[in-house]
């Protein structure tokens, strides 16, 4: 299974939760993690341990509707990952999932690899989009 999670709004003890509650692995998608304090790269290595992998392959490069850095092998690397049935949860930081490229990726994985995939939303957002409302099954 698939989720998806945008941090732009959201506080770590969030994803932690679900991380937990889902006994998933973090795979961030974001092109450059950074170093903020709460969701730069080395907090989130250093909070999660082996549970957070940084696939750079998939992130967006250069900017909306330029592509991802390399497609195939990101794909392969989150295989990988999930080949033991272990959970994932792609982590951007793009506060509105419609305009972010993990529901992109998350629309690949599951046209293309028939993955299922569930958009873990805010709490404070009621809206919490699953796969029957954003993908069509034919």
């Amino acid at each position: 299974m698939i989720y998806t999670f945008g941090c732009g709004t959201r506080r770590l003890e969030e994803l932690a939760g679900e991380v937990k509650r889902l006994r998933a692995t973090i795979v961030d998608i974001r092109l450059a993690p950074g170093a903020d304090r709460q969701w730069g790269r080395q907090n989130l290595q250093r909070t999660f341990g082996p549970r957070y992998v940084w696939i750079r392959e998939l992130g967006r490069r250069g900017g909306k509707g330029t592509g991802l850095v390399d497609t195939e092998r990101g794909a392969r690397r989150l295989g990988e990952i999930s080949a033991d049935g272990t959970a994932v949860v792609l982590l951007c930081d793009c506060k509105k999932l419609e305009t972010c490229h993990r529901l992109e990726i998350a629309d690949r994985l599951h046209s293309e690899c028939g993955w299922a995939v569930q958009h873990l939303s805010s709490p404070r957002d009621p809206v919490q989009p699953v796969i029957g409302q954003l993908f069509s099954e034919g």
